[in-house]
């Protein structure tokens, strides 16, 4: 089976060097490459998120974004996201769907031997289906549940709760928030 190649990236710019390298090496040499990052959300405010599979290499069964995955090499980020969309939580959408909100730069460590480095394309998507509804790609998702922000901001903050979630270590979270609340008009 060929190994999924991704772009190495500028980590300044977040633009491509014309260097491809496999995901392990990139994770294993913490070279930066790109992402897309989707969150989707209700007209209630509520974000959906995935507690990915047991299965996962890295950080198996916590609570993550909504959907998220590396960026093929010579793929749009857009493309990326709709691809991720169908294959984990069988949601088929067309590019109007999705907002691309901001970019922004993530760098997580993981078993002493991985360093992911992401320039990671953020999106927001609104669906009002219920979350049992969606197919899920059992290897990468084992369930998805809408939780309000102020739940999750609440877990966050408590020292014992937040190690169920991959999500505080996203520095993106905060502005996601923001930006669901004034899209669904909450305070």
């Amino acid at each position: 089976m060929n190994e999924e190649l991704v772009d190495v990236v500028n980590s300044s710019t977040g633009l491509p060097i014309g260097e491809k390298v496999t995901k392990n090496i990139a994770h294993d040499k913490g070279i930066w490459h790109l992402a897309a990052h989707i969150w989707i959300y209700n007209s209630r405010g509520e974000i959906l998120l995935q507690f990915r599979s047991k299965q996962k290499k890295l950080f198996p069964s916590l609570w993550d974004i909504s959907v998220a995955g590396h960026i093929g090499a010579g793929e749009e980020a857009l493309t990326c996201a709709i691809r991720e969309m169908k294959e984990e939580i069988g949601l088929s959408v067309k590019p109007s769907d999705l907002e691309k909100v901001f970019t922004f730069k993530f760098s997580v460590s993981a078993n002493d031997n991985m360093q992911n480095n992401e320039v990671c394309s953020v999106f927001l998507f609104k669906y009002d289906g219920l979350a049992k509804d969606l197919v899920l790609q059992k290897e990468e998702v084992e369930k998805v549940k809408f939780f309000s922000i102020d739940f999750l901001k609440k877990e966050f903050s408590n020292t014992k709760h937040a190690g169920h979630y991959l999500l505080p270590r996203n520095l993106s979270v905060p502005r996601v928030f923001e930006l669901v609340k004034e899209r669904t008009k909450q305070n």
